[in-house]
């Protein structure tokens, strides 16, 4: 659930550290968020490298 929440916040443009605050995951949530969604955060917030994939 936390996952899913903070893929919404980086797509509506929220910073990495504030999604992390937010979810609760402070220094492991890029680690934990590519082993949910198999991405890294970085493809969600670049719309052309989400076309790429």
């Amino acid at each position: 659930m936390e996952m899913r929440k903070a893929a919404e916040m980086f797509a509506a443009g929220s910073m990495l550290t504030e999604m992390a605050h937010a979810t609760g995951f402070s220094d492991q949530l890029s680690r934990r968020f590519k082993r949910y969604f198999d991405i890294k955060p970085l493809f969600i917030s670049n719309p052309l490298l989400m076309r790429l994939r």
